[in-house]
C-alpha cells in the first residue's frame, strides 16, 4: 500500500526484494538472490544499496503508519511539517502546524520537545508580524527558560535514578557498609535537589522511582511499596499523561501488585482483579496491553500460590494461561513463555505430579535457549535432577550431574545455594544408613540457612525452588506439599 502511493508497486525493484524477504524463515543470501533472479531481477550488482534502500522504505512506511499512535509522534509530525512549510516560505501554514505541536506537547507533558517548538514559534512570529515588544519578548524568553528548567530538573533526577539502577545491576542489593554509604549519598543528593524545587510530573516520577530503587536495595519493601503507590497516584491524577504513558503505568501497577502480596495482603485480591481489568480502561494498543497485563498479573499470582503451597489452585489457571499464551504468542517475549513453563513444572512438582513436572522441564531444556532466561534455564536443569531423584532414576543423576555443574559454573550461577542442592542430590542415593541420611540433610539445611543469613539478598533463590521445605519433607517423611502448607518458615 505504501509503495502504491508513488506509482505502480509491481514495477518496483525494492518491493520485489521485500516480497522475497517476507517469506524467508532465515537469512540465506544465495537462496534469496536466486529467487530474485527467478522473478526477473538479474541485476544485483548494487545489492548492498538495494537492501539499504528497502530498509529506509520500510522505516518510512512504519513512520507514516504510526504517526498518530502517540502524542509525541503526532507532535513530531506537526513540527516536521512546520519546518517543511517554513522552508517553502509558507509561514502562516507553518505556524499553524507549530501551534498544533505545541498544544499536544503542553497537554501530554512532552518536555523534551518544548524548546524546539518555542524556537520555531519565535522565528515564525517574527516573519508574520511586527517585531516583538519588550514585554512580549520577555514572555517568550521566560517560556523558553521555563522549558529548559524543566528539562534540566528532569536530567538531574534522572542522573540520580540511573546511578541507583547502575548500582543495582552491578552489585545487586546492598551488602557492605560501602554499598549503604553509596545509597545514602544518592538519597542526600535527591533530598537536596528536591528542596524548594517545583517539580514537573516527569521529575516527580523520577524522584519517587529513585527512592523506590534505593529502598529495594536496602531491603525495605514497605517503603518501596509507598513510593511505587505515590507514582501511581501521580499518573492517575493526570489522565492525558496516563494515556500517553500507559505501558509505564502498567509496569508500576505490577510492581505495586507484587509488593502487596507481603506488605498489604488484604488488598491483594482487589489489586489483582483491578490490574487484570486495566486494559478495559485504556484507549490504545489493546492487544499489546492485554498481553502485557496478562503475563505480569498471572506471573505474580502464580508466584504467590507457589509460595503458599496452593499448587492445585495454581494448576487450575494452567489451561487459561496456556490458551492465552498461544493467543498472544507474538506479543509475549520468549523469556515470559519460558518463565510460565517453569512455573507449571514447579506447580506439578509441588502437587506430586512428577511426570508432568518433568515434561515441562524438558520443554524448557529442549525448546528454549539458555539465553532466553539464564536463571530459569539453570534452575530447570537443577529441578530435573531433583525430579529424577524423586522418581528413583539414580543412574540418570550421576550421568547428568557433571554437565549441570559445568554449565552453572560457565554461566556463573553456582552459588552456595545451588551447590548445596546438587551435592545433596549427588550424595543421597549412595547413603544406606538412616542416621547418615538425616545428618546430611540437617547439615545442608544449616548450611543454607547460614548462607541466607549472611547473604540476605540471595533469599530470592527460594522462589525458584524451596530446597529447605524439600529437606524438611525428607526429614519428616511427608510430601513436599504437606510440608510446605504445614510449616510457616522464616528464613
Amino acid at each position: 500500500m505504501f509503495s502504491n502511493l508513488s506509482g505502480t508497486a509491481s514495477q518496483k525493484k525494492y518491493l520485489k526484494i521485500f516480497e522475497v524477504f517476507l517469506h524467508e524463515k532465515k537469512y540465506d543470501e544465495a537462496a534469496i538472490k536466486e529467487k530474485l533472479r527467478q522473478k526477473g531481477i538479474v541485476s544485483l550488482t548494487n545489492w548492498g544499496s538495494d537492501k539499504n534502500y528497502l530498509y529506509l522504505q520500510i522505516l518510512e512506511s512504519l513512520r507514516l503508519q504510526h504517526k498518530d499512535a502517540y502524542a509525541k509522534t503526532r507532535a513530531r509530525f506537526h513540527l516536521d511539517t512546520s519546518n517543511i512549510l517554513y522552508k517553502k516560505g509558507l509561514y502562516r501554514a507553518s505556524l499553524s502546524e507549530c501551534s498544533k505541536a505545541k498544544k499536544l506537547v503542553e497537554k501530554y507533558n512532552i518536555i523534551s520537545m518544548m524548546p524546539d517548538i518555542l524556537l520555531q514559534e519565535r522565528i515564525l512570529k517574527s516573519y508574520l508580524g511586527p517585531p516583538f515588544s519588550i514585554s512580549e519578548l520577555e514572555d517568550v524568553i521566560q517560556q523558553f527558560n521555563a522549558s529548559l528548567t524543566d528539562l534540566d530538573q528532569f536530567n538531574k533526577y534522572d542522573y540520580l535514578y540511573r546511578s541507583a539502577i547502575s548500582s543495582l545491576y552491578t552489585k545487586g542489593k546492598a551488602r557492605t557498609e560501602e554499598d549503604y554509604q553509596h545509597l545514602k549519598q544518592i538519597e542526600e543528593k535527591l533530598q537536596q535537589l528536591s528542596i524548594n524545587n517545583n517539580k514537573g510530573i516527569h521529575s516527580q516520577i523520577r524522584f519517587h522511582q529513585t527512592r523506590a530503587a534505593i529502598f529495594y536495595m536496602k531491603n525495605e519493601p514497605t517503603k518501596e511499596y509507598l513510593e511505587i503507590n505515590r507514582i501511581i497516584r501521580l499518573i492517575e491524577e493526570d489522565l492525558d499523561f496516563k494515556e500517553e504513558s500507559q505501558f509505564e503505568y502498567i509496569t508500576f501497577l505490577s510492581h505495586s501488585l507484587r509488593l502487596s502480596k507481603t506488605i498489604d495482603p488484604s488488598s491483594y485480591p482487589d489489586k489483582l482483579e483491578s490490574f487484570l481489568n486495566t486494559p478495559k480502561n485504556l484507549k490504545r494498543d489493546k492487544k499489546k496491553t492485554e498481553a502485557r497485563v496478562f503475563s505480569m498479573g498471572y506471573s505474580t499470582h502464580l508466584v504467590k500460590l507457589l509460595d503458599e503451597g496452593n499448587y492445585e489452585e495454581g494448576l487450575s489457571f494452567k489451561p487459561k494461561i496456556t490458551q492465552t499464551l498461544k493467543k498472544y504468542k507474538e506479543l509475549i517475549s520468549t523469556s515470559i513463555h519460558i518463565n510460565f513453563e517453569y512455573k507449571f513444572a514447579y506447580l506439578h512438582f509441588g502437587n506430586g505430579e512428577l511426570t508432568q513436572a518433568l515434561k515441562h522441564v524438558n520443554t524448557i531444556l529442549n525448546e528454549y535457549s539458555p539465553n532466553d532466561r539464564t536463571d530459569v534455564y539453570s534452575f530447570a536443569r537443577i529441578l530435573s535432577l531433583v525430579i529424577h531423584y524423586e522418581l528413583g532414576n539414580y543412574s540418570l543423576i550421576s550421568y547428568y550431574l557433571k554437565s549441570v555443574v559445568n554449565y552453572l559454573k560457565k554461566v556463573s550461577r553456582l552459588s552456595p545455594y545451588e551447590h548445596a542442592i546438587l551435592t545433596t542430590i549427588k550424595l543421597l542415593p549412595r547413603i544406606r544408613e538412616e542416621k547418615e541420611r538425616k545428618d546430611l540433610l540437617l547439615g545442608k539445611k544449616e548450611e543454607i540457612l547460614n548462607f541466607f543469613k549472611n547473604n540476605p539478598d540471595e533469599k530470592h533463590l527460594i522462589v525458584f525452588f524451596d530446597f529447605i521445605t524439600w529437606i524438611d519433607s525428607k526429614l519428616e517423611n511427608k510430601s513436599f506439599k504437606d510440608t510446605k502448607t504445614g510449616i510457616n518458615k522464616t528464613i
